[in-house]
């Protein structure tokens, strides 16, 4: 069993954690209505993001002379395999791509559902709150589940079940011919 938060603050990728209580009132469908812990980071143009902690696997750093290709993809040796660098504008619709990281380290979030195993590059893991959450469903913009107002910041609630899918069919479709 893997404490994601206790490496985290040991390896001074974020602050201590902090609890509050923000839900947003909608006419949409709500996807998750809880108190939770919650992983915010930051994506390109400073896009506030966040998934659940839960869903996390893993919160890595990564040297940049590390990172290698393998096809047209970013990869990094992992555990004795080779784990895919996914950069989320390439998947979700709303996050811009950013240049990559010039500097001596690249933040990597981990996640994993059965033999599928990827990376996301993030410009910068900023905190984990536990956050009672009300996240309205929306349509507009593939790979969200929708928006929240966390620690007074609008934040984008990642759908990282649609991300999996989107990496495994991609997989897939590689290694078909």
């Amino acid at each position: 069993i893997l404490d994601v938060m206790g490496l985290a603050h040991v390896g001074k990728v974020l602050g201590e954690v902090r609890s509050s209580t923000h839900s947003i009132p909608g006419s949409h469908a709500e996807v998750e209505a809880d108190c939770q812990k919650v992983l915010l980071f930051r994506c390109g143009d400073s896009h506030r993001l966040a998934v659940p902690l839960a869903l996390v696997d893993r919160l890595e750093e990564f040297a940049s002379s590390r990172i290698e290709s393998a096809g047209q993809r970013r990869v990094v040796q992992y555990r004795g395999g080779i784990l895919p660098l996914v950069q989320l504008g390439d998947h979700v619709e709303s996050v811009r791509d950013y240049p990559p990281t010039a500097g001596d380290k690249i933040q990597v979030i981990v996640f994993s559902q059965g033999s599928t195993r990827f990376g996301v590059l993030v410009e910068e893991i900023v905190d984990i709150v536990e956050e009672a959450v009300t996240v309205r469903a929306r349509g507009d913009s593939a790979g969200l589940l929708g928006s929240v107002v966390i620690g007074g910041q609008v934040t984008d609630f990642i759908d990282v079940r649609y991300l999996i899918g989107r990496i495994e069919s991609e997989a897939v479709s590689s290694s078909s011919w």
